[in-house]
């Protein structure tokens, strides 16, 4: 009997519990460390994003963050429909869009995590080193359709410029900081993905590359000077003459410094009404261990210092 009444015990204390942890709705809520949760994630990030989860869910044993990997639209507008309460992308959310979750008695949260850089890549044969914004202009907008009109030593090969997908942040950054138009050059292609892109830069010669520097970074080096052997990875310069004065790589420091011209920020978007496991994840990837995480792959944290390495080559 006193067993009998043991067990009927904790299971009202199992069920007084479980009423505890649920919302209004009843649908039951999770905690800062506990639960399950969806981020949408703009795609470039992804392998940041995974190493994140991957270290943060080895903290917290009850904790289960699920990653949808997709384009920057996409992730912007589950967040909006809410599909999730929780997305990371490289703009925040309009004026119209926060009226939009207001209208819905929602809120939403905009965190600054990181400086994320756009390298310009090419195959490691391409003889190109560095071009201006003003040339990726042309490129981008047609005026320029053959390598050797940025260098007459060049060969005559047509400029096949490939990046992730249509509705990714790279291409919005593209097209709005750097095209200032939308009717762009019929020699761009989206191939739905960074990994795709590299592949392809890695297989033809004439072809260029748009990617976050998250993807071409050498993490092996811990002084993050370096890229991957299989590109070549070309400096970029704010001036529109071909003098190429003041070009630079994506250098954690000079994404510091701000000089490197292909330059956007990185937010955390969170919608959750209350303290649970979105929020949690959030704050892991704001705080010091979730900014040394960022550190390490290539971009730069919106906290954490950096050491600051100057580098000088002899042109």
């Amino acid at each position: 009997m006193n067993s009998l009444k043991s067990g009927f015990a904790f299971f009202c204390l199992l069920v007084l519990v479980a009423g505890c942890s649920r919302g209004d709705k009843g649908a039951p809520r999770s905690t800062p460390t506990t639960g399950l949760t969806t981020i949408w994630v703009d795609e470039t990030f992804a392998p940041i994003v995974n190493q994140e989860i991957e270290v943060f869910e080895g903290i917290y044993k009850y904790a289960s963050v699920i990653p949808w990997h997709v384009s920057e639209v996409q992730a912007l507008n589950a967040l909006l429909r809410d599909s999730t309460q929780l997305a990371l992308s490289t703009r925040k959310l309009t004026p119209a869009e926060h009226e939009f979750l207001r209208s819905h008695q929602r809120v939403a949260r905009e965190i600054h995590v990181a400086t994320d850089a756009l390298a310009i890549i090419v195959h490691p044969s391409n003889p190109c080193v560095r071009v201006t914004t003003g040339q990726l202009k042309d490129i981008f907008t047609g005026k320029l359709v053959f390598w050797n009109q940025l260098d007459p030593s060049f060969p005559r090969d047509s400029i096949k410029v490939l990046f992730d997908h249509p509705e990714s942040s790279t291409v919005r950054y593209m097209v709005q900081e750097i095209a200032g138009t939308t009717q762009l050059a019929p020699s761009l292609a989206g191939l739905g993905g960074n990994a795709q892109v590299l592949d392809y830069i890695k297989d033809v010669p004439n072809s260029m590359g748009i990617l976050g520097v998250s993807w071409v970074s050498n993490t092996r080096d811990t002084s993050m000077l370096s890229f991957r052997d299989s590109i070549k990875v070309l400096e970029v310069s704010r001036a529109t003459e071909a003098l190429y004065s003041n070009s630079f790589f994506p250098y954690q420091y000079y994404m510091a410094t701000r000089d490197y011209p292909l330059l956007r920020d990185v937010y955390l978007i969170l919608s959750e009404p209350w303290n649970g496991l979105a929020t949690g994840f959030a704050s892991f990837m704001a705080s010091d261990r979730g900014q040394r995480i960022i550190l390490k792959s290539g971009i730069f944290p919106a906290t954490q210092p950096i050491r600051a390495v100057r580098v000088r080559e002899e042109l």
